[in-house]
């Protein structure tokens, strides 16, 4: 497996609520399947993040 880090994706890891839906979302995906996971943060001194995770086979990832 493949991860493809970015901003996004490094502020969803610093969250513990937001983490644990990840890791909810890598126990249950399929690959090339729609998730049904949609992360949002939101926080004070930032602006808000959406981050919807997805599986891609090796062969299909960007």
């Amino acid at each position: 497996m493949k991860v493809v880090f970015s901003d996004k994706l490094r502020r969803v890891l610093q969250d513990p609520q937001a983490s644990a839906q990840l890791r909810q979302f890598m126990a249950t995906a399929s690959v090339n399947q729609p998730s049904q996971v949609k992360i949002k943060l939101h926080d004070a001194q930032r602006q808000g993040v959406s981050y919807e995770p997805r599986l891609l086979s090796s062969s299909q990832s960007r």
